[in-house]
Formats: structure tokens, C-alpha cells, sequence
């Protein structure tokens, strides 16, 4: 979160800076003394997220969900396969399609919490609407839609996931939310 780091001036003098993170982004506060910098560093890893971005002078933007996904996906495209991409891609749509039928008013990533991801899974296991949303109809097999399985819904969990946590290693979230049921988990 914080690290101590120095610099040495034209004369030989160093100068000590307590290098803080947020968001993904870095800022270097000069401390003065080693002392100095290990006492500050301490107090800004004792602040609250909130109080801590303002110290920094760092806006906590709210990513869109929506881009967010989009980012994940790009990434997903260059690390992985063509057919996992595209399992990951199906994913993302029914849980966006999710989020227009059932949760209008999240719109943000740091909106969607735990509460959210436990209904999804029950809405995943008990309405087919979702699924036409996302899907839409298709010709060919595709017409009739079934309830998934629940092993099915466990994988998009799974992807889910990985998401957040891809989400929260880049400083877009703080917390990662999951589903706590554990019979699909």
C-alpha cells in the first residue's frame, strides 16, 4: 500500500518519501527524515480509503460497469483463448443482461456488491429471462431455453470472480464480492 523511498539530492543529501498507492495511481509525499517517512507512512496506512484518496489528492472516480467489463474482456482476449474468451464473454452478457432486468440502478463496479452476486445466482437458477435477454432469439436450436444447471451457474461465479479480483489487483475496488452459498461455490 506504502512503501518508503529516498532520493539523494545534487549535494549528497537524501531525502526520504513515503510512496502511497490508490486507484492505480502513485503519489510521493516528501517525508524529509526516514523517521519522518515511517512515521507518515503509518498514519496514511491507518486512514480510511476515503480520508487516504483525499490525502493524496486522488478522485475516487466510479468506473462504469459496463467499461469495466469491456477492460476485463480486452484483457481476457489477449491472455486466453479464443473459445475461454468466448465463455467468458457470454458470462459478462448475461450478467449485464441481469443488471438491466433486475438492478437498473447499479451502474458503477463499487455498486455491485455481494447482495447482488447472491440474487443473480438465485435469479440465474430460477428465471430463463435472463438468458433471452442476453442470447436474444437465434435461429436454429437456440429457441427453447432452459434453466441452467447448477453447475453451470457455479462457473459463472467462477468467471465473476476472476473478474473482481482482476478488478481489485488494479485498485478499481476494495472489497471482492462474492456469492456465499455453499452448494454453488
Amino acid at each position: 500500500m506504502a512503501s518508503i523511498q529516498s532520493k539523494t539530492g545534487k549535494h549528497g543529501k537524501k531525502t526520504f518519501y513515503v510512496v502511497a498507492s490508490a486507484l492505480g495511481k502513485h503519489r510521493w509525499i516528501k517525508a524529509g527524515t526516514k523517521h519522518q517517512a515511517t512515521i507518515l507512512k503509518k498514519q496514511i496506512e491507518a486512514m480510511r480509503e476515503d480520508e487516504r484518496l483525499e490525502k493524496l489528492g486522488i478522485s475516487s472516480m466510479e468506473l462504469n460497469i459496463e467499461t469495466f467489463f469491456a477492460q476485463f474482456l480486452e484483457y481476457t482476449k489477449l491472455h486466453t483463448s479464443a473459445n475461454t474468451y468466448k465463455r467468458y464473454r457470454a458470462v459478462i452478457d448475461l450478467f449485464l443482461a441481469y443488471l438491466k432486468l433486475y438492478q437498473k440502478q447499479k451502474r458503477s463496479l463499487s455498486q455491485i456488491k455481494s447482495e447482488t452476486i447472491e440474487h443473480y445466482q438465485a435469479k440465474r437458477l430460477s428465471s430463463i429471462e435472463i438468458k433471452k435477454l442476453a442470447v436474444g432469439e437465434k435461429n436454429g436450436n437456440h429457441r427453447t431455453h432452459h434453466l441452467p444447471k447448477p453447475q453451470t451457474v457455479n462457473f459463472e461465479l467462477g468467471v465473476l470472480r476472476s473478474a473482481f479480483l482482476w478488478a481489485k489487483k488494479r485498485e478499481y475496488i476494495t472489497i471482492v464480492p462474492n456469492s456465499n452459498d455453499p452448494h454453488l461455490t
